[in-house]
């Protein structure tokens, strides 16, 4: 049987849903109580790309919501390779 610890940890740096987990792990918990526990762990799906992050990874300096440090990384990757000309 599975810690929470080790169970907030799986979704950690993926895009998994919550119940491919359940299922794979044959979890006896509900997707509200996974929501929660992923909560008390400070885990957060990124509203841009929907990839499971660390939830102070979703705020900026002035505490303001932000997309994960893999979409802001991506996007200034963009801006950076913009072709002027």
């Amino acid at each position: 049987m599975l810690s929470d610890g080790e169970i907030a940890d799986i979704f950690l740096g993926t895009c998994r849903t919550i119940g491919s987990v359940i299922d794979q792990y044959e979890l006896d918990k509900t997707v509200e109580e996974v929501e929660d526990l992923l909560l008390d762990y400070s885990i957060e799906r990124c509203p841009e790309c929907e990839w499971w992050v660390e939830s102070i990874e979703l705020m900026d300096e002035n505490d303001e919501p932000t997309p994960c440090d893999g979409c802001k990384s991506y996007t200034s990757r963009d801006d950076g390779d913009a072709d002027d000309g």
